[in-house]
């Protein structure tokens, strides 16, 4: 009885260490969201659904933009139309929004739909400043159900100075294999910093 008991215990210790494992795992992927449907709205405006094939298997799927209550979505809507996954994009200040996507095939299994998001800016008398900023949804296995999402650098500042003069900083994005892995790697250039990103599996993203 003992024995049963201790076995029992090992048993339920590494169910809750590997619960924990993917627990963790989630949070570094950026998978832990609050569901679109616990978000309350009462105002909801939506783009057209931009007909794509996401995962390579020469059906058209479909990327959506949506504002509730002001606040920013993505969406992606697999071949029959049915939502499979929805994301949250906080945004800085006024007229945030989505204003390109790029698809890109990292390896055979592998793509990343790349978003350009104006974070929105901030309007004073004295001062004016909005950003924007890259978002990385990797689709896994060529499979719509296993999508992982990654906020990525800034791609760009607009900022007025003093004197009546605007700045702005530019910026280069780029897929190349670096290290000759036949695995495309994600080269972002900003205001003369470089950021390459290495993909790692799972989702995941290494950035050097």
């Amino acid at each position: 009885m003992k024995t049963i008991v201790f076995l029992g215990l090992i048993f339920a210790s590494c169910l809750s260490f590997a619960q924990d494992e993917r627990f963790y795992r989630d949070i570094f992927a950026g998978n832990l969201y609050d569901p679109p449907e616990k978000f309350k709205y009462k105002v909801l405006v939506e783009s057209p659904k931009y007909m794509i094939d996401l995962n390579g298997d020469k059906r058209k799927d479909s990327i959506q933009i949506s504002k509730k209550d002001g606040v920013d979505f993505v969406k992606i809507n697999n071949e029959y139309g049915q939502s499979v996954f929805e994301r949250k994009l906080l945004a800085k200040g006024l007229n945030s929004k989505v204003y390109r996507a790029r698809l890109k095939k990292i390896n055979k299994s592998v793509n990343v739909l790349i978003l350009y998001y104006y974070e929105g800016d901030i309007d004073t008398v004295k001062h004016f400043k909005g950003s924007a900023r890259l978002f990385f949804i990797t689709i896994r296995d060529n499979n719509l159900n296993k999508i992982t999402f990654m906020k990525g650098p800034y791609i760009f500042t607009e900022e007025s100075l003093p004197g009546d003069k605007y700045s702005t900083k530019s910026f280069a994005i780029s897929t190349i294999d670096f290290n000759g892995d036949k695995q495309a790697e994600l080269s972002v250039s900003y205001n003369h910093i470089q950021r390459t990103y290495f993909y790692k599996g799972d989702g995941l993203w290494d950035e050097l």
